[in-house]
């Protein structure tokens, strides 16, 4: 049949897939039973992969909020039956955010893997490639750029569903002073960030420029600001496209932004990134 590839090519290919196994053998089975053989398989594999959607989407209402009753409903079973068949998959995914297990040790330091990987762009990106990032002021930092971090909010709520996982499964005394380490880190961040905030009226304001860029004029600064408030929120905001309409490449805008201050900051890259700790930590 034209529609069943040769058995070598089938064994070969859909093995891997679940699709087959060694009783589906051509040289054992005629050509009915292959194919009732390898619709079993793909029937089985279905299956399974519905399994996997319907256990994500547990995981997933769970993570939203939504109580055992409201997801025994949804499923048309008992609360207590839809907590003894997905129980088990929301914990096991509950652990596995803050006891990830089978890091790799690039995954285990993120920050120090970006940094690795930005010198190496620098370094062996095509040229092409490096030149776009030149114009986007990221051409030291083309993957740390655009990757998410935590929020001082965030940050803080990790902590605290560690401190809840923790506490349901009990500590030991490693896990116990590792929370306690973190914890310390987070509020002294946290604390670093509020005197930033309040020691620095001109970051004060352009924060709250960007809260209202991004709430009014669609994540761009307002027209009607002077120039230096305009590149200091684009800065903030990465908006390449605004600086250029202004005629001004990053290094050029964050230049502008310095002579225009007061009391400039001896890192301005810290201070932005200050500055979108305070405007995240609001959101």
């Amino acid at each position: 049949m034209a529609y069943f590839r040769s058995s070598a090519r089938y064994r070969s290919g859909d093995r891997e897939h679940g699709y087959w196994n060694d009783d589906c053998d051509s040289r054992r089975l005629t050509s009915n039973d292959l194919v009732l053989c390898a619709l079993g398989h793909a029937r089985e594999h279905q299956a399974d992969t519905a399994r996997e959607v319907l256990d994500a989407a547990v995981v997933y209402e769970r993570q939203c909020g939504a109580s055992w009753a409201a997801i025994g409903e949804a499923l048309d079973v008992t609360r207590q039956s839809a907590h003894e068949r997905f129980g088990p998959t929301v914990t096991a995914w509950d652990t596995a955010i803050d006891e990830p297990l089978d890091l790799s040790e690039g995954a285990a330091d993120p920050d120090a893997t970006a940094a690795r990987l930005d010198q190496w762009c620098a370094q062996h990106a095509p040229v092409s490639t490096r030149a776009l990032a030149a114009d986007a002021g990221l051409a030291e930092t083309m993957v740390s750029a655009g990757l998410p971090s935590h929020t001082p909010a965030s940050e803080a709520a990790s902590v605290l569903r560690q401190a809840r996982h923790l506490t349901e499964r009990g500590a030991t005394p490693g896990q116990r002073e590792q929370y306690a380490a973190r914890k310390q880190a987070v509020l002294r961040d946290a604390d670093q960030t509020d005197q930033a905030r309040s020691g620095d009226p001109f970051a004060a304001d352009i924060a709250h420029r960007a809260r209202i860029a991004r709430a009014h004029h669609d994540g761009h600064p307002s027209g009607a600001w002077s120039t230096g408030e305009q590149l200091a929120v684009a800065l903030v905001l990465r908006d390449a496209r605004h600086l250029e309409a202004m005629g001004y490449t990053p290094q050029q805008a964050a230049q502008r932004v310095l002579d225009g201050m007061v009391n400039p900051p001896a890192d301005l890259t810290a201070w932005l990134d200050g500055i979108r700790a305070a405007l995240e930590s609001r959101t």
